[in-house]
């Protein structure tokens, strides 16, 4: 794997981020950066603060069930019609049966009727990425997507899913 190039000190990145930028190629932007998503399907040009999708994350993290390990997540879907979609991580004394903070907004989205996907902002205490089995399931909807990683300090980290599950499986490879 290619390293990255090091990061511009005049962005407000902590170290942990830093390092899972030289682990996943990234872009890191300012929390007050602002983005455009392109939406040619519906002829316009949605101008969005990436920020108000992070803050969305930072406040969905705050409605997290983290009884046990006590580290909240959250997440928020950015819809192609404009809708931001939250999630929080869902825990359970068997562990496994434990709802991520991603796949949590996903099925809040499924239910209000949104299936494309153009970003996912993720919030938790040090920055993490979406975990392997999230990165599967948000795939099946937006193999492109957008994705910022923040954490309570500020910092934010901007990703693709293609960089954070490459050579993924999905529905092609059920094809006969």
């Amino acid at each position: 794997m290619a390293s990255a190039e090091p990061l511009p000190s005049s962005l407000s990145v902590s170290p942990h981020l830093q390092l899972k930028a030289q682990l996943f190629p990234a872009e890191p932007i300012p929390f007050q950066a602002g983005i455009y998503l392109g939406i040619p399907e519906l002829g316009k040009l949605l101008l969005m603060d990436s920020s108000d999708l992070v803050q969305s994350a930072l406040n969905a993290r705050t409605q997290a069930y983290a009884p046990y390990s006590r580290f909240q997540v959250g997440a928020a879907l950015l819809t192609k019609s404009g809708a931001i979609v939250p999630g929080a991580n869902l825990e359970n004394a068997s562990y496994g049966l434990t709802i991520c903070a991603e796949r949590a907004a996903v099925g809040n989205a499924i239910v209000a009727g949104h299936r494309d996907f153009l970003a996912i902002a993720v919030a938790s205490e040090t920055g993490v990425t979406p975990c392997g089995a999230c990165r599967q399931v948000l795939h099946e909807f937006a193999p492109n997507l957008t994705v910022y990683c923040a954490d309570t300090r500020g910092s934010v980290i901007k990703t693709s899913l293609e960089r954070l599950l490459p050579d993924s499986f999905g529905a092609r490879d059920l094809e006969g």
